[in-house]
């Protein structure tokens, strides 16, 4: 299994990857949020996608 590596993201409370993953075409980042908060979706991208993972 030499065809992956382990990458540490820390504690911060938004993470983005796009550069530490070598990505081209999206933006992905790992946010934290405390329970009960939102996030307002009110930007857009012209060049990237961008991808939400979820979990509760």
């Amino acid at each position: 299994m030499s065809n992956y590596t382990k990458t540490n993201v820390g504690n911060e409370d938004r993470t983005e990857l796009h550069e530490t993953l070598s990505l081209t075409g999206a933006e992905v980042s790992i946010n934290t949020l405390p329970a009960g908060a939102s996030v307002p979706f009110v930007h857009s991208h012209k060049n990237n996608e961008e991808i939400y993972g979820v979990i509760t």
